[in-house]
């Protein structure tokens, strides 16, 4: 073994190059630091060493060094603990790594016991020729350094990117499934035409009734090639090491999933929806949806804001309809149990080659009749009900024409909203110039400009107008909420006026018009409408412009 001629003094070196260079130095342009010019100067100063022969030489490219997950390092590694190596030189010590505890245990600890000799040419450190040095402060130090750079470095690049998303400019490694980055402008999305019908499909197939699977299927039949699958095709992406090569092209109901909950579709940029704690943590965590950072209107939309609201709430109901040799049903996700909230299965006989379909209560059908009792109900007459029900709503009103400019006459909303927003920063204002005139207030009381009481009845001032101001922003946002809700209400009502008199009942009809559909034990049926107090007050009005 080399490690033991090297216990006995020999003095041949069969020397590891490591050479790393991250992509904040790329984007840096440290020419200094390049892979090329740290190889000429390690062979630079070994020109000067014949003793010490090149056994290889180790290339982490685009690596950072907070960290040790590096391919050519393990490699390095592994030819050192098989004594193939006994020597490491680096052009400086940072290329070794920038986090300080992790670079102490191989310098102090690992590379000593395997008798392995280490070189930074720059801070003129050789644990052969000055083993002292290794143990005193200086290596430390510079260790403690270069973390300190990496960690303005991880500050700088959030800044950086948190400042890009605010100004509306994509920073994702990857586009999502449908773009792409636009030739001139790589911080712009534009579609991709050859896959964006694909996305749209998604969003329609499934607000039609089919599930994750249906849509993955279907699309696997038609040798449609999955996101993952079309961007290495394309030569956007390379294959995931963990990627079967067989099946990574094919679509999974997890695939179709990532598509349903991309806001990105509907032409608004949501970024900043995970964050890490620290730069050497690479774990993402989930943010809140209030801390996202939401740019409206800066790409052409796949889908419109309404359906995508649609395709969430169907998710959220985690609907799973069959999807054997029948049709799936449109009731899917929105029948339940009356009496103990629990959702209704549909169980489908075949006798004398017809179908029945009916549904019963899943607790019943799960425990017996100690939880629930059976609400067996068929599905015809479930569909006949609802029908007759949607049938009567669009009757209720004598003048649809009339309703129909109603609910269209969204442009005063708009109006409405922008000046409530123009209000909100009229108080925002005035609230900061209260704040800035407490903060002056304080100065003056350190500086005994002011007296102690009229410090105390100037703050009490300000804290009483800080609450009517408080008071005031709560109120304004409450009328903004309730005012873009009836825009959209209008707009989803204008929608469904538009199909006029419903014939026959569809999954698309179910989702835009109820929320629930409730089986008591006798089979009443009770229908809960999207929208119904805002029908009802259309209505109301409507009524009573006819009286005047």
């Amino acid at each position: 073994m080399i490690s033991d001629v090297y216990q006995q003094n020999n003095k041949s070196w069969h020397t590891a190059i490591y050479i790393r260079l991250s992509q904040d130095d790329k984007d840096k342009d440290y020419i200094s630091d390049s892979v090329i010019n740290q190889e000429l100067y390690i062979r630079n100063h070994l020109a000067k060493h014949p003793d010490i022969h090149i056994y290889d030489i180790y290339i982490d490219d685009g690596y950072t060094g907070t960290n040790f997950n590096r391919p050519n390092f393990k490699r390095l590694m592994t030819d050192m603990k098989v004594g193939r190596i006994n020597c490491i030189i680096v052009k400086d010590l940072s290329r070794l790594g920038r986090e300080y505890l992790s670079v102490g245990n191989y310098l102090e600890r690992v590379f000593p016991s395997l008798g392995v000799r280490f070189i930074s040419i720059m801070q003129n450190i050789d644990s052969h020729k000055d083993p002292k040095k290794m143990i005193g402060l200086e290596i430390p130090f510079l260790s403690l350094i270069n973390e300190q750079y990496a960690i303005d470095i991880s500050k700088k690049t959030r800044a950086s990117l948190q400042a890009k998303r605010k100004a509306g400019k994509f920073v994702g490694v990857h586009v999502p499934y449908g773009y792409m980055r636009h030739t001139e402008d790589k911080s712009r999305l534009v579609l991709d035409n050859t896959v964006a019908e694909h996305v749209k499909s998604t969003f329609s197939m499934f607000i039609k009734g089919c599930s994750m699977n249906d849509i993955a299927e279907h699309f696997n039949q038609l040798g449609i090639l999955s996101p993952i699958g079309h961007f290495v095709d394309s030569g956007q992406r390379k294959l995931p090491k963990s990627s079967n090569i067989d099946t990574y092209k094919l679509w999974t109901g997890s695939k179709v999933h990532k598509v349903l909950k991309n806001p990105l579709y509907t032409g608004d940029l949501v970024q900043g929806m995970t964050t890490s704690y620290s730069h050497k943590v690479k774990k993402r965590t989930p943010l809140p949806k209030e801390q996202w950072i939401v740019v409206p209107d800066t790409h052409e939309a796949l889908v419109s804001k309404d359906i995508f609201v649609l395709a969430q709430e169907l998710l959220s109901k985690d609907t799973k309809p069959v999807s054997t040799l029948v049709k799936p049903s449109i009731f899917s996700g929105y029948i339940y149990c009356a009496d103990c909230g629990c959702s209704l299965v549909r169980n489908i006989t075949i006798k004398n080659d017809k179908q029945y379909c009916n549904y019963l209560c899943s607790n019943y059908k799960k425990h017996g009749k100690a939880k629930c009792s059976s609400h067996f109900i068929n599905e015809d007459v479930i569909k006949a009900v609802v029908l007759s029900a949607i049938q009567f709503q669009i009757r209720a009103y004598n003048n649809i024409d009339i309703l129909k400019h109603k609910v269209s006459s969204n442009d005063s909303l708009n109006d409405t909203v922008q000046k409530l927003e123009s209000q909100y920063d009229g108080i925002q204002r005035e609230s900061k110039k209260s704040q800035n005139l407490q903060n002056e207030a304080h100065k003056d009381f350190i500086a005994n400009i002011l007296q102690e009481q009229e410090y105390l009845y100037m703050t009490n001032s300000f804290k009483n107008k800080e609450r009517s101001l408080a008071f005031k922003k709560g109120n304004i946002l409450k009328q903004i909420s309730n005012t873009e809700s009836q825009n959209i209400k209008n707009s989803l009502i204008q929608e469904f006026l538009v199909l006029g008199e419903i014939t026959q009942l569809s999954r698309s009809v179910i989702v835009h018009l109820i929320d629930g559909i409730s089986i008591y034990r006798d089979k009443s049926i009770k229908i809960k409408f999207k929208f119904q107090d805002h029908f009802n007050n259309l209505s109301s009005e409507f009524d009573n412009e006819q009286k005047i």
